[in-house]
């Protein structure tokens, strides 16, 4: 497929993600950035590397970065929740 600017179906990337992401929840924005990431990096690897790409497992493989993240994310929260665990010195 040839990429036309011109074709009246084109849609620029940003103006998609602010008409259908950027309102969103923080679940989907999450999904939506996971999978761009995905797509960006088996890109990379049809053009840079000349490999095939596996979509199912690029599928499989955003979804346990997600399940990751969300993990992550709960633990940093909770350690944060709970308070500086190291003393504070005043530096003056």
């Amino acid at each position: 497929m040839i990429f036309n600017p011109q074709d009246s179906r084109y849609v620029p990337f940003l103006e998609w993600l602010q008409t259908n992401v950027i309102d969103a929840d923080e679940d989907v924005i999450v999904h939506v950035l996971t999978m761009c990431y995905e797509i960006w990096c088996a890109r990379n690897k049809i053009c840079f590397d000349g490999t095939d790409v596996n979509v199912v497992a690029n599928v499989q493989k955003a979804q346990k970065s997600i399940v990751i993240f969300k993990s992550a994310s709960t633990v940093l929260l909770e350690t944060l929740s709970e308070g500086p665990t190291w003393p504070i010195f005043d530096a003056y």
